[in-house]
């Protein structure tokens, strides 16, 4: 039997301790957490058990997170029509276009591989919707 998860809030932005219970192979592991979103911009989470924080934050058109081992990853919106993403040294860019055969979104990953996504038809059941994805590797 599973637990549920219980929690306490010590401050209205911050709660102080979560634990819960997961199913294991063969036993039970207790979580404990701290959450602090006292900035509206950014949220600190501290897995307790594991002695490792994460952070995350976003202002404007910019997200990112941080791990406490040095894991990042950002992204960057640019209107509504592709965006830009950075993980650990990798990047990718995405743009989004209509045209008469179809929606497309154009992936380039770390200027190497490229992907043509189209999605044609309705769109609104997958009856009527078709999709079709193309790269210069296959």
């Amino acid at each position: 039997m599973i637990k549920p998860w219980s929690f306490e809030v010590t401050d209205k932005n911050y709660l102080s301790t979560l634990s819960g219970t997961s199913l294991s192979s063969i036993y039970f592991d207790m979580f404990k957490v701290g959450l602090d979103a006292s900035d509206k911009e950014k949220v600190l989470l501290d897995l307790i058990n594991s002695h490792k924080q994460l952070s995350a934050s976003a202002h404007g058109n910019v997200a990112g997170a941080e791990t406490s081992d040095g894991h990042r990853a950002q992204v960057k919106k640019f209107g509504d029509k592709g965006g830009i993403a950075l993980v650990n040294g990798h990047k990718a860019q995405l743009k989004t276009k209509e045209t008469d055969d179809g929606r497309h979104a154009y992936l380039k990953a770390d200027n190497e591989y490229e992907l043509d996504a189209v999605a044609k038809g309705s769109l609104k059941d997958a009856k009527n919707s078709e999709f079709e994805a193309t790269n210069e590797r296959f």
